[in-house]
């Protein structure tokens, strides 16, 4: 089995999803519960108890009373019965749909999204660099100093009005990344780039702005494994993600590099990465008893 995942499409920002609450579509939202108020409710309220409106309005309000009254009757006021007489049922019942609720979320069959409306905010933006496993040392400081140089690049072209710092992680990762390098800060083939902000307005460019042109400044990225960069804390799980089935792993091998050289054509799509990576050869020593008995140690031998 192979797994996708890490693509994003155009004109979504990678670490966000954003929320039209102050557009049209806000304004127009706005509009009809005050024409629906001014229309519906007011007058109801003004007349008291006598009648207000005339057929064909007064029939379609009286059609929608007498569903209202027909389900307080029959569905709300037997229910509201039933839990005063059986009140421990009904906390467990409702303690049971709060468990099912945050299984739902847990197990990711219901997906949250963090909305980040003011993300320039930020006060940095992070580059997570995954070589695969086994790589030296030197080729993952190579592969970060690439990205270093990007982004010193990046903020030339912006005026130097971009960039404050930028900080380096080889072997690791900047926390809060550390559960993905398998439970342990130190591996040879990890690396983190942390470009920290200036604020606003000394910094003119938006968050969006200088992510696209870290990328564009990083150019192919085809020796990483796996590549994430967004600007939030969270953890944001990939836009698009496919997963392929096969007993035969040669099969497998070339459905997965056909499917990736496709994917890899569509404008827009980016960070992606896979998790057929077999990394880098590993040789497993091990001491004989004629090696222990020689003095020899697996600390001196690697």
């Amino acid at each position: 089995m192979v797994g996708w995942w890490g693509c994003s499409t155009p004109g979504k920002e990678s670490s966000s999803a954003r929320c039209p609450a102050h557009g049209k579509g806000g304004r127009s939202r706005r509009l009809l519960v005050s024409l629906v108020e001014a229309f519906f409710i007011l007058p109801a309220h003004l007349s008291h108890e006598s009648p207000w409106s005339a057929p064909p309005l007064s029939d379609l309000q009286q059609w929608i009373r007498g569903r209202l009254d027909a389900l307080r009757d029959g569905v709300v006021g037997p229910a509201v019965s039933w839990s005063i007489r059986h009140v421990w049922s009904t906390l467990a019942l409702g303690a049971f749909l709060v468990l099912a609720s945050l299984m739902l979320v847990r197990m990711e069959f219901v997906r949250v999204i963090v909305l980040d409306e003011d993300k320039s905010s930020a006060t940095h933006v992070q580059a997570d660099i995954r070589l695969p496993v086994g790589s030296p040392f030197e080729a993952t400081a190579s592969a970060a100093e690439r990205f270093v140089d990007a982004a010193r690049s990046m903020n030339e072209t912006l005026g130097e009005t971009a960039v404050h710092s930028i900080s380096v992680v080889v072997g690791g990762m900047t926390p809060p990344r550390l559960d993905d390098a398998g439970g342990s800060p130190n591996h040879s083939h990890l690396a983190s780039v942390r470009i920290h902000l200036n604020e606003q307005p000394v910094r003119t460019a938006t968050l969006g702005e200088i992510e696209r042109m870290w990328r564009q400044g990083v150019g192919d990225t085809s020796f990483v494994e796996r590549l994430e960069i967004q600007a939030t804390r969270l953890h944001i799980r990939p836009d698009v993600a496919y997963a392929l089935k096969h007993d035969d792993i040669d099969v497998l091998r070339a459905a997965a590099a056909e499917f990736r050289a496709h994917l890899e054509a569509v404008p827009g799509l980016y960070e992606l990465s896979d998790s057929l990576s077999l990394g880098k050869r590993h040789f497993e020593v091990h001491l004989t008893p004629a090696g222990v008995a020689a003095g020899l140690t697996l600390a001196g031998i690697g």
